[in-house]
């Protein structure tokens, strides 16, 4: 089934990426900078991760006069200082280590080994009497309550919800089910394996065509996915014939279509595969839960912009070992993205990396490296939280170009404003739209205020920006012959996924923070 050009760019603007606006993303997403410390709606109470709490006390200090207050603050940054150190993460009230977790993983291994033993004893025989069959329910509804049990063992919320929601499958119970994916999906819209459940929820209550969306959204999370094409083309076949015409199955078609490259069929196996961030979760057979790989999902955020026509510059500590890294567009629609090898520049512990987008096509921003900013020169600077949990919005302020007092020659040229504490990275544009540099970020929660204040000009970026392009070009050559769409904007929300496996074993811990000379 062939698909035109013409036809391909009306279907992704339809279904994948409407249209953004020139001036970037879209208002709700981008907020002027506050008068005070940069503003988040996130509550301290209900951050996990010991590391948010202190950038965001931090925020609160660099606005205080020293005093008593002050140096109580400070020792509340010392408290969470440490609980970073310790690899504490909250659940709930409480505050769990490595220790605590592995006690939990261990739990729920034990329950779900449990749990397989009851149901093994059913009997697998063909001919089963009223008794026998009877007997059977009995230890399928004990073996299933098992794994409800193992579920409740496991301390990370977010997880444990997807869990109760695979265990809901099992019983069946599709609307509780629906209620925990729904949940996980409403958390954490770029996690495929959410959208998985939450289809396979829907069709089991016999909500086809929106299974068959909730299916959808699975394969434009893992386009190179040939179990989310397969899990498409059998959502598809169970849409009764008199809804074929509705707009769920009509774009689903034309997604398919957009598959060109991907024609092979999976064969089709007992069990489940859950496809979440860093590979695929196998359920052998038709009962049984998955083995997660690791504890918790952690998510980082930064503000990209684009350097080439299919290629953006982020913070490499943001993408750094990611199990997946999306470019958010629009509200709840992301782009996936190939990340490439990171580029060092001149200062210590300061590095970028390449977004390779394949399919679509980007107003790459002019940079100048043989013109820096003059002082006095006005610019805009975007900042964003390093850790999702502290707030999703872009903050972006006005500064100038102003000269340190260094006594170097030439004068060395910075930013009259600063990044907030937490903040990874931000670009820097001038009032014309170039890409004057960026702001080095400041997430290191055990250094002062989050890391020092530095200014990376375009120039310091010239050697980065010229392989970019070059990788670009070779990369553009390898892709699909079919037109690429033309996205608008000047920034770009990057959103990564990490596992977080926490162990007391710290070289397994794949959560890496940024420090001076890394």
């Amino acid at each position: 089934m062939g698909i035109s050009v013409a036809t391909f760019r009306t279907v992704l603007a339809a279904l994948v990426i409407p249209t953004i606006a020139a001036s970037g993303l879209a208002s709700s997403a981008t907020r002027p900078a506050a008068s005070g410390p940069a503003t988040s709606s996130a509550s301290l109470a209900q951050m996990e991760h010991p590391a948010s709490v202190v950038f965001m006390l931090y925020r609160k200090l660099s606005f205080m006069p020293t005093g008593q207050v002050s140096a109580r603050l400070r020792q509340e940054i010392a408290h969470y200082q440490a609980k970073t150190h310790d690899r504490q993460r909250r659940v709930s009230a409480k505050w769990l280590g490595p220790a605590d977790f592995s006690r939990g993983r261990q739990a729920y291994l034990a329950d779900l080994a449990e749990a397989r033993r009851i149901y093994d004893g059913v009997s697998r025989s063909r001919r089963l009497t009223p008794k026998q069959e009877r007997a059977n329910e009995q230890i399928r509804k004990k073996a299933t309550a098992r794994l409800s049990v193992a579920v409740r063992r496991w301390p990370d919320p977010l997880l444990r919800k997807f869990l109760l929601g695979a265990a809901a499958l099992q019983m069946p119970d599709y609307g509780k089910a629906q209620q925990m994916f729904r949940s996980c999906v409403q958390a954490s819209p770029q996690v495929a394996g959410f959208w998985q459940g939450l289809a396979m929820a829907l069709s089991g209550s016999g909500n086809h065509c929106d299974a068959l969306a909730a299916f959808s959204q699975v394969l434009r999370l893992r386009p190179d996915s040939d179990l989310a094409v397969e899990l498409i083309r059998q959502a598809m076949a169970r849409v009764p014939g008199t809804q074929i015409r509705r707009k769920e199955y009509l774009d689903a078609v034309e997604l398919l279509e957009m598959q060109t490259e991907r024609r092979r069929r999976t064969r089709r196996q007992r069990g489940i595969t859950w496809l979440m961030p860093g590979g695929r979760w196998r359920v052998r057979d038709d009962f049984g839960l998955p083995r997660p790989a690791y504890d918790r999902l952690v998510f980082k955020q930064a503000v990209a912009v684009p350097v080439a026509r299919q290629a953006l510059l982020v913070d490499e500590a943001v993408v750094r070992d990611a199990a997946e890294v999306f470019i958010r567009v629009a509200e709840g629609k992301f782009i996936p993205v190939d990340v490439r090898e990171p580029y060092d520049t001149s200062g210590p512990g300061v590095k970028f990396a390449p977004l390779l987008v394949e399919r679509y096509r980007f107003r790459p921003l002019k940079a100048e490296t043989d013109e820096p900013l003059r002082a006095g020169q006005e610019v805009k600077v975007f900042g964003m939280s390093v850790l999702a949990e502290m707030g999703s919005e872009v903050r972006q302020f006005s500064a100038e170009a102003v000269e340190l007092p260094n006594g170097n020659t030439p004068a060395q040229i910075g930013i009259s404003r600063a990044l907030a504490p937490g903040e990874s990275a931000g670009p820097v544009v001038t009032s014309a739209g170039e890409l004057a540099g960026f702001l080095a970020g400041k997430t290191d929660p055990q250094a002062e205020l989050g890391g020092p204040d530095r200014f990376l000009p375009v120039s310091e970026l010239a050697d980065i920006l010229r392989q970019t392009r070059v990788r670009t070009r070779s990369y553009s050559r390898r892709q699909s012959a079919t037109a690429p769409f033309d996205i608008k904007g000047d920034h770009f929300i990057v959103l990564a996924t990490f596992g977080e496996r926490l162990t007391e074993d710290l070289t397994t811990d794949i959560l890496a923070w940024t420090t001076p000379g890394r």
